[in-house]
């Protein structure tokens, strides 16, 4: 059983670069209920999407399944409108672009962003113009940030940030004013350690102008970058983001007795990004603190910098046990022990 971890700062502040593990609702570009806003309606092609059902395929019974489909990711009831989207995918045998990529939206609203990955690339040999190529590029790059930011210690996650990556920069080809793409290769940058081109993209899509919808995204960044990056005395140094790690695990002892709590630890971080050193500031018992300790002694980071070299750091670490009791209280249909939440 995974545990949740954050990277703090020394007040305890989260710094998001360091995601949750066993997050049951996946955060990557931008949170699910947006999906629609950000993904249909900036990038895709919105004149489509809002037009009859006989504007969306030539086949009516094709049409009427992608509105519906439509018409539920616009409720936010995902599994609905993958049932339509799927509906509509058996009618039109697999050839209709709206079908996958509705479908691949909607599973990604569901938490499901595995599958959508295997759907927006079925997709993206579909797209008949740029509107749909942005589209599925934008969607397919969303759904490989979540992904890699869900599963740390998969081995994958630094490959997947670099196909995210990619698949920005070449949306960005087509389209290189557009902001929100600006902001998705920002956070992208920014989870791969990369704060200079971080920076670079969120100044340029500050400079083209952030739409409403895009304002949550655009604060959020500008957050990271503010903690991240700070300037004292002429001098720029920049903090270590994590890049990869493997995840704390549960004790026997601590699964039976349901413990749950947060290890907080202090960790020795030298200029090539490996943790050489790991103290416990907080512990929890039955052997929670020790998991969190070992774990911490995997974890890979982009190292602190000042004025642009690489420096040894020490960050506070909190390695969050909460998984385990939430997951077991949403698959118990009898209560469970709240079990003991060492605070």
């Amino acid at each position: 059983m995974s545990a949740l971890f954050e990277l703090l700062q020394p007040d305890r502040t989260p710094i998001p670069h360091a995601r949750a593990f066993g997050a049951r609702r996946l955060g990557g570009l931008c949170d699910v209920r947006s999906v629609l806003v950000l993904c249909l309606l900036t990038l895709g092609p919105a004149a489509a999407y809002a037009a009859e059902p006989a504007a969306l395929h030539p086949d009516p019974a094709v049409a009427k399944h992608l509105r519906a489909g439509y018409d539920a990711l616009h409720d936010g009831e995902f599994g609905d409108a993958a049932r339509a989207f799927r509906r509509a995918d058996r009618r039109a045998q697999g050839t209709s672009f709206d079908a996958f990529f509705g479908l691949a939206t909607a599973l990604r609203g569901e938490g499901k962003p595995h599958n959508a990955l295997k759907v927006v690339r079925r997709a993206q040999p579909l797209a008949t113009d740029d509107g749909q190529q942005i589209a599925a590029l934008d969607l397919l790059a969303m759904n490989l940030v979540d992904v890699a930011l869900a599963e740390p210690g998969s081995g994958r996650r630094l490959e997947q940030l670099d196909e995210a990556m990619r698949s920005l920069d070449a949306a960005l080809a087509l389209a290189p004013d557009q902001a929100k793409l600006h902001l998705g290769l920002a956070a992208t940058a920014f989870h791969l350690g990369d704060l200079e081109r971080a920076q670079a993209h969120h100044r340029r899509a500050t400079e083209l102008g952030v739409p409403a919808s895009e304002s949550w995204h655009l604060a959020k960044i500008t957050r990271w970058l503010d903690q991240a990056i700070t300037t004292t005395d002429g001098h720029r140094t920049t903090r270590p983001i994590f890049l990869e790690g493997v995840q704390p695990s549960y004790t026997n002892e601590a699964r039976k007795r349901f413990i749950g709590g947060t290890v907080v630890l202090r960790a020795s971080i030298d200029s090539a990004g490996h943790v050489t050193s790991v103290e416990i500031e907080k512990n929890l018992p039955y052997g929670l603190g020790e998991q969190a300790s070992m774990a911490v002694e995997t974890w890979r980071f982009a190292p602190a910098t000042r004025d642009g070299e690489p420096v040894a750091s020490e960050e506070t670490l909190s390695v969050h046990f909460g998984a385990l009791l939430e997951e077991q209280r949403q698959k118990d249909t009898l209560p469970v022990p709240r079990g003991h939440l060492i605070d």
